[in-house]
């Protein structure tokens, strides 16, 4: 992707407000859960309401950091500063613009709750740090087991409803950075 500094900032929050839109509107983590209690018959995790609304909240926010990590890594070839043939140079100003302000975006308008938003970035970075697809999905089951699954003898069957549910969200991740660096179209 060329453009300004502004354009890839623009592309940026644009990516951020519509990764925000498109996992509220397919309510992806109550499918997540809907997946887990019909797999394993698990209905005692909607119990009791408030654990349970504790529980979203956590899942939500892994959700919401793995598919950002996804959608970083599915922006990372678009922004090349010089292409020879099958040789390719990153702009990786233009990458950390882009980053800078997807992230930004997130922070500001997804409702942490308690916790600091140098918390949410510090969690960010930590996904953002895992290099490749399996060690992101790897770290995502790991970390949604237990915001799953209550019971510590069951979270494995958490962690493997989390690993057959990660590539929905990669899918859709890459679906909202083409559109977002493509201008929306």
């Amino acid at each position: 992707m060329a453009g300004s500094a502004a354009e890839v900032a623009a592309a940026g929050r644009t990516a951020g407000q519509a990764l925000l839109a498109r996992l509220d509107d397919e309510q992806l983590v109550m499918r997540l859960v809907d997946s887990y209690v019909a797999d394993f018959g698990r209905d005692a995790i909607k119990a009791p309401p408030q654990a349970f609304r504790q529980r979203l909240a956590a899942l939500s926010r892994e959700v919401l950091l793995f598919t950002a990590a996804e959608l970083t890594a599915a922006a990372a070839g678009c922004f090349v500063w010089l292409r020879l043939g099958s040789l390719r140079w990153p702009d990786k100003r233009r990458r950390a613009q882009f980053e800078e302000s997807f992230y930004a975006t997130l922070a500001g308008e997804f409702e942490l709750g308690a916790e600091p938003r140098a918390a949410f970035e510090a969690a960010a970075a930590a996904y953002r740090s895992l290099r490749t697809a399996a060690t992101r999905m790897e770290h995502f089951a790991q970390r949604v087991g237990p915001g799953l699954e209550p019971v510590p003898e069951l979270e494995v069957n958490a962690r493997h409803t989390a690993e057959s549910f990660a590539p929905l969200l990669t899918k859709l991740a890459q679906d909202v950075c083409r559109q977002a660096l493509a201008g929306g179209n």
